[in-house]
């Protein structure tokens, strides 16, 4: 009972690991060698459903993060570029003009307002994806 209750406590601990070599990594090749596992080993426990909710639920939580995170900065970046907007620096100014310009509602609202409208989409799709499934079974 013991070791079954360590390998259970080891087994853990390896798909923490794993979950975190996954979500911090830039390729799976990457997260296997973070991970001390195989690339084979990664992809199939991605394959999993349960450890692939997890590595999702772990991705969509960060880009929230970085989406309050960056809408904390909003003001201030629109501070910053109302004051170079008025520098008295042609070259700034411009450069300030050309960064309003280019993040207007035309292309969706800028980095933010895409950022949501992904999550958004993300979270709808594994709602029809989990419906399918239920439909299934």
């Amino acid at each position: 009972m013991t070791g079954q209750r360590r390998r259970s406590k080891t087994a853990k601990l390896r798909e923490e690991a794993l979950l975190a070599a996954v979500l911090s990594q830039p390729t799976l090749t990457r997260a296997a060698v973070a991970a001390g596992v195989s690339e084979r080993t990664v992809r199939r426990a991605l394959k999993r459903p349960a450890f692939a909710r997890r590595v999702a639920t772990a991705r969509r939580v960060a880009i929230e993060m970085a989406v309050t995170g960056l809408s904390s900065l909003s003001g201030e970046a629109y501070d910053a570029v109302k004051r170079a907007l008025a520098c008295g620096i042609p070259a700034v100014e411009l450069k300030a003009g050309l960064a309003i310009l280019l993040e207007q509602p035309v292309r969706g609202g800028g980095f933010l307002f895409e950022l949501n409208d992904l999550q958004r989409l993300q979270e709808q799709l594994a709602e029809l994806i989990e419906r399918q499934r239920e439909g299934k079974s």
